[in-house]
C-alpha cells in the first residue's frame, strides 16, 4: 500500500457504516490504480525517420514529439533509468552502414535536448541492451559482421568497460534483464537466423547457454512481465505480428 493510499484511508476513518466504508475503499483503490497507470511509451528512430523521437500516452492515446536525436540512428538500442532515456549505437541507414560508437541521453523531465555521453568501446548497429544495478549492459550488434563482444556503462563512474563476449555472435537480438541476470535471445550471426539464447551470470561474469527458442528469430523484441520473458517477433521488417514465445521462468543454473 502506498502512503497516499493510507493517508486517504485515514481521512475516512470516521465513516461507520460498513457499506459506505466498502464503497470508499473501492473509490480510493481506483484512484490509486489510475495514478499508477499514467505511463508513456517512447519510440525512437524508424525507417526514414532516424532522428525522430515520439512519446505515446497510453491513457490519452495521444502522441507527442520529443527533441530530435543528434545523429541519424537506424536500429540503435535504448533503455530508461529514472527520468533519463539512453540511446546507444545504431547505424546511418537500414543497410547498417557506418555504425556508431556514440551515445546520447535525454532527461525526460526537462525534454530540452539530447546530451552526448562517452562513446562505447566499439561501434555497434542493431545491438541490444539491458539495465541492472548501476550499469547498462550493451550486447552484440553489427560492425563489418556480427559481434559477440559486450560492454557495460557504469552510471556512477560515467565510463564504459568491456565484459566477457557472448558464446554466439549476434545482432538483431533481444536483451532483457530478469531475476538479476542479463539474457540474450535469438538474432542473426551474419549467415543465418538464430534460435540460441544465453544468460550472463553476474557472479561468475560468464555467459551460459540456455534453452533455445522454438524457432529461429531475427530482430526480436524482448519484454519481461511477472518474471517471465516474452520474445515478440516480426513478420517482416515493416510490419510486426502479435506472435509471442513464452520462456517461462528460466532456470538460473542452466
Amino acid at each position: 500500500m502506498t502512503s497516499a493510499f493510507l493517508a486517504k484511508l485515514h481521512t475516512e476513518n470516521r465513516v461507520k457504516n460498513n457499506l459506505v466504508c466498502a464503497n470508499k475503499l473501492v473509490d480510493i483503490l481506483l484512484e490509486v490504480k489510475s495514478e499508477s497507470m499514467k505511463c508513456k511509451i517512447v519510440l525512437i528512430d524508424g525507417k526514414n525517420s532516424e532522428t525522430e523521437c515520439v512519446t505515446y500516452d497510453v491513457l490519452t492515446k495521444q502522441p507527442s514529439h520529443l527533441p530530435k536525436l543528434s545523429y541519424h540512428r537506424c536500429r540503435p538500442t535504448s533503455t530508461k533509468f529514472g527520468s533519463k532515456v539512453f540511446v546507444f549505437g545504431g547505424a546511418e541507414n537500414m543497410k547498417g552502414r557506418n555504425p556508431h560508437k556514440s551515445c546520447e541521453m535525454l532527461n525526460f523531465n526537462e525534454q530540452v535536448k539530447w546530451v552526448d555521453m562517452p562513446d562505447m568501446t566499439e561501434a555497434r548497429g542493431a545491438c541490444a541492451c539491458g539495465f541492472i544495478g548501476n550499469c547498462i549492459y550493451v550486447t552484440g550488434g553489427f560492425q563489418n559482421g556480427a559481434l559477440s563482444s559486450c560492454e557495460k556503462f557504469d552510471l556512477l563512474g560515467n565510463k564504459w568497460m568491456a565484459i566477457n563476449p557472448m558464446l554466439q555472435k549476434r545482432y538483431g537480438h533481444a536483451t532483457v534483464v530478469c531475476d538479476g541476470s542479463v539474457y540474450c535471445i535469438g538474432g542473426h550471426d551474419g549467415n543465418t537466423c538464430l534460435a540460441s539464447c544465453e544468460r550472463y551470470d553476474m557472479n561468475t561474469e560468464k555467459w551460459n547457454e540456455i534453452a533455445p527458442l522454438h524457432k529461429k528469430r531475427n530482430y526480436v523484441a524482448g519484454v519481461v512481465l511477472d518474471n517471465t520473458i516474452y520474445a515478440i517477433v516480426p513478420q517482416n521488417r515493416l510490419k510486426f505480428m502479435t506472435q509471442q514465445q513464452m520462456f517461462g521462468q528460466l532456470p538460473l543454473n542452466l
